[in-house]
């Protein structure tokens, strides 16, 4: 009998992750919802993520920007997985090494099921991104799905709301397509087209159009 409980004990007990997964990759230009950070130039990230408990991780992500800034993001999140739905939330801390008035604390929940993803991000703070908005957010709409000869295909549309009458920036869509391939386990390169049509600030008439070309290659380990 006790052997029975303890084997129900055991089989009952949450399941618990440590690996630590990273990747290096490197692009041709850093698009961050429709804009380039980068200043349409090549950039660097890596990635390290340690996995807490079951459905649980604490990442780091890091990427070069224009001139010699760098961006490091800090993420916390939880997944939880029922039938063929995933539900996940967290928090994302953004520092920039040069311009700290953008540093922000950002929270997300998103859902996603047979490769369609819908996730809502949230900064209620003063000033995020060093916008002057008194909070932001965003929600991107994401639709992936597998082809032939290991390539997969990721079409994605995000809005971006800043509110606030200080707000230096105004609300707009991004626009997203991508084309990956795997080379092996570990290895991918993509390529992938983004637009966006906004107007840098608040008092802007005319809009401005970013339409970019990205390729890039990522390492898994």
């Amino acid at each position: 009998m006790k052997k029975l409980m303890l084997g129900m004990l055991i089989a009952s007990a949450p399941v618990v992750s440590f690996g630590l997964e990273g990747s290096a990759t490197a692009v041709s230009d850093y698009i961050w919802r429709g804009q380039s950070q980068s200043g349409n130039r090549p950039a660097v990230q890596g990635s390290l993520t340690q996995g807490l408990w079951q459905g649980g991780s604490v990442s780091g992500w890091a990427s070069t920007l224009s001139g010699s800034g760098q961006e490091i993001d800090l993420t916390l999140a939880q997944e939880f997985t029922f039938k063929n739905v995933t539900l996940s939330f967290g928090g994302i801390y953004y520092h920039y090494n040069r311009t700290a008035p953008a540093d922000t604390m950002e929270y997300f929940l998103g859902a996603s099921a047979y490769g369609v993803s819908l996730t809502h991000y949230l900064a209620p703070e003063d000033n995020a991104f060093g916008t002057g908005s008194s909070d932001t957010s965003y929600t991107n709409l994401s639709y992936e799905h597998e082809l032939p000869q290991n390539w997969s295909l990721k079409v994605a549309v995000g809005w971006s709301d800043y509110d606030g009458a200080n707000s230096t920036a105004r609300d707009f869509a991004d626009f997203e397509l991508r084309g990956t391939k795997s080379l092996s386990e570990t290895h991918q390169v993509f390529i992938g087209w983004t637009a966006t049509k906004r107007k840098a600030a608040a008092t802007d008439v005319n809009s401005i159009d970013e339409d970019n070309v990205v390729i890039g290659i990522n390492f898994d380990f």
